[in-house]
């Protein structure tokens, strides 16, 4: 009798013990939040957007103002053109001397574009062509790569846009672009708040998805960033003041992309432009325990380059024989300990 109790016993904490984990899962799910509608597909967008281009080109001081567009679009709901507005942005892109065509921040009207596409949006950034659209293609490829590993991490959108000046003073121009999630919906999606002031150094963010910021930077080559000053990066943080959490953006000062401004050569060389791993204290199992996660995603990021149709074979080689250089460093003992675990111990 009293074993028969002490069974049912155990079984109902273990009922109440899943039921507890259950409703756990189902509240930290509802703490995140979908995507908007733009970022829910990875299929590529064609748009028209008509303005007065001379003006836009024009206007790419730091002050630069907003001028009234029109983007159009055809989906399987049918047509569609909204009123939007678009104005150059950036730092070091929106320098002539750098892009002939600045990126853009384009703000949408609320009302002229709920139950569209582009429904609930207010501003978004929207990366375009600069001098060579070929560069864009590949940043865009490794914003795809980090979704790969996380969703702590910017969803982008890629978009063929027919420019239509509407003055008829610049001929049109097809040229490829993507959109970049809002820091705000990022931060939302993932149950999260953005950290908009203040600074956070490596050693007090969450450490597991530090290790993989920091590893995914090795990975691309890049060296154009930094948590604790927020360059390059968006910090976020959970709710009740869990460890915030760095998401970075803007990678064509990396090695995998490429990018090759007249200004980066002319100041910097090629400092910024090869592998080297931050120096980030770490564990030999922690780094294992990451070895293996960035192992199990080696073939879809691969597959990202092989499978995609906009850049020529030779950079689909280049970009592929560049990640696969990073898995024979991290299959390496002796590489390992050069790269990842000496520095820490110096």
């Amino acid at each position: 009798m009293t074993t028969s109790l002490h069974a049912c016993l155990r079984f109902t904490l273990l009922c109440l013990c899943c039921l507890s984990i259950g409703l756990a899962q189902e509240v930290d799910s509802l703490k995140k939040k979908k995507a908007r509608k733009l970022f829910r597909s990875n299929d590529m967008l064609e748009l028209k957007l008509s303005l007065d281009m001379p003006s836009l080109l024009g206007d790419r001081g730091k002050d630069a103002d907003y001028h009234e567009a029109a983007l159009s679009w055809k989906d399987a709901d049918g047509a569609y053109t909204i009123p939007v507005q678009v104005k150059a942005r950036g730092n070091f892109r929106r320098d002539t001397a750098n892009c002939e065509f600045p990126p853009l921040r384009m703000k949408f009207d609320k009302d002229a574009s709920k139950g569209t596409l582009f429904t609930k949006l207010g501003k978004l950034k929207l990366v375009t062509h600069c001098q060579d659209e070929n560069l864009i293609l590949k940043e865009y490829l490794v914003y795809r790569m980090y979704n790969q590993l996380t969703d702590i991490s910017f969803r982008v959108r890629l978009a063929r846009i027919t420019y239509q000046d509407s003055t008829n003073q610049i001929a049109p121009e097809t040229k490829f672009a993507f959109f970049i999630e809002d820091a705000d919906d990022m931060a939302k999606r993932n149950g999260c708040d953005r950290l908009k002031t203040g600074s956070v150094m490596s050693s007090e963010a969450d450490r597991e998805s530090t290790t993989r910021l920091y590893m995914f930077q090795y990975l691309i080559g890049n060296r154009d960033w930094d948590i604790r000053l927020q360059k390059n990066m968006k910090v976020i943080v959970p709710p009740g003041g869990e460890p915030a959490m760095g998401v970075p953006y803007d990678f064509d000062w990396s090695e995998i992309v490429g990018a090759s401004y007249p200004q980066l050569e002319r100041y910097l060389g090629n400092s910024f432009k090869f592998r080297k791993f931050r120096n980030l204290c770490r564990t030999p199992e922690e780094f294992d325990a990451m070895f293996n996660e960035f192992r199990d995603t080696k073939a879809a990021l691969i597959d990202l380059y092989t499978t995609f149709e906009h850049i020529s074979e030779k950079d689909i080689k280049k970009a592929v024989k560049y990640i696969e250089e990073f898995y024979e460093i991290i299959e390496d003992p002796k590489k390992v300990e050069k790269e990842f675990l000496q520095a820490c111990r110096e």
